[in-house]
Formats: C-alpha cells, structure tokens, sequence
C-alpha cells in the first residue's frame, strides 16, 4: 500500500465500511496552499497538483463535458429538425392554440 492507502496491482487490500479517499486528496496539503496562493488562478489550475485547489469554472453554456459526455443543464427535448425530419405543421406558441376554435392551428378543418 502506498502513503495515501490505495493498494497496488497484487496487494490485498483492507475491507472497511468507508470507501478510501479520492487520490487527489493528497495534493491539499499547506505547501501546496502556499503556492497556489503565490501563482495566478490561471496558472495555478495548469498545475496538476494545484488545480484540484480551485472550484471548476462556472457553466455558461447550456453544456458541460462530464465522464467524456456533454450534458445539458436544462433539459430540452429535439425538435424535428434537429433530428433531421421534416416537419408537416406550423410552430404554434404554447399556450397560444385555441381548441374549439382552431386559432393557432396551421391547418383548420371546416
């Protein structure tokens, strides 16, 4: 087992009721502190032990990389068009189509 307690290819490693700490856990140390302290955010997130001191930077796309995948922050379901099929109806406003009248409607019955 190393210093931080994570077992090698081969070891037996310990049962526990708690999973061990992540690996990063080891680069929050007081030295490390300091020199981030000492550098810009910039550089200090290049830094690979530095860059787990920093919060990640705030989504301001509607998207964010998570595990190799984009993700959305809001739901939305795809329109037919971005699903490349043609569309036989007008776009109606929600809340804009009236029932009993059809107003709103692309295509009226008489």
């Amino acid at each position: 087992m190393d210093a931080v307690g994570h077992s090698g290819p081969g070891q037996q490693q310990n049962a526990s009721a708690f999973p061990l700490p992540p690996e990063h856990f080891a680069y929050f140390t007081s030295k490390n502190l300091e020199r981030a302290r000492s550098l810009s955010e910039e550089q200090a997130r290049e830094d690979k032990e530095l860059g787990y001191l920093f919060p990640p930077p705030v989504i301001k796309d509607n998207e964010f990389m998570l595990f190799g995948r984009v993700w959305l922050t809001r739901e939305r379901f795809p329109s037919l068009e971005d699903q490349g099929i043609e569309q036989l109806y007008s776009n109606v406003e929600p809340g804009k189509y009236d029932r009993t009248s059809g107003e709103g409607c692309a295509n009226k019955h008489d």
